[in-house]
């Protein structure tokens, strides 16, 4: 069984692959990849469980039943209906609205493996545009 940083590994060679060599040499230093693996959910959960539920917040699976049961156990709306049909984008806006904070984005990314990946792209990107010092 492949780690979540081996199959994001794995969908972004691919991704290369369908942009094609010359295009993604070109245009490399722009493209960032975010691959959720099993779902985007499993990159919200750090954001509704304290820190103390690191199993459920680090989940790789099931991730859209475990955040729904957890917003319902809040009283809040569930991202989507109980068949996982039907999702309420309005939830996910209120749900993701903390990582607008690019903060809380780099403070949860030790709690999500895919998540992780992909902040270790911005973060490189980041190293790359920070200006040198004199």
């Amino acid at each position: 069984m492949l780690t979540p940083r081996e199959l994001a590994s794995q969908v972004v060679e691919k991704l290369k692959g369908l942009i094609g060599a010359e295009d993604y040499a070109r245009d490399a230093g722009r493209i960032l990849f975010a691959v959720a693996v099993d779902g985007i959910e499993c990159w919200l959960l750090p954001l509704v469980f304290a820190t103390n539920m690191a199993v459920h917040a680090a989940g790789t699976t099931g991730c859209l039943n475990t955040m729904n049961r957890e917003l319902l156990k809040k009283n809040l709306s569930p991202l989507s209906n109980a068949d996982g049909t039907g999702k309420n984008l309005s939830v996910y806006r209120s749900v993701s609205e903390a990582y607008a904070r690019r903060n809380r984005l780099f403070a949860h990314a030790e709690r999500n493996p895919s998540l992780h990946v992909f902040v270790e792209q911005v973060e490189a990107i980041r190293l790359r545009e920070k200006p040198a010092a004199d």
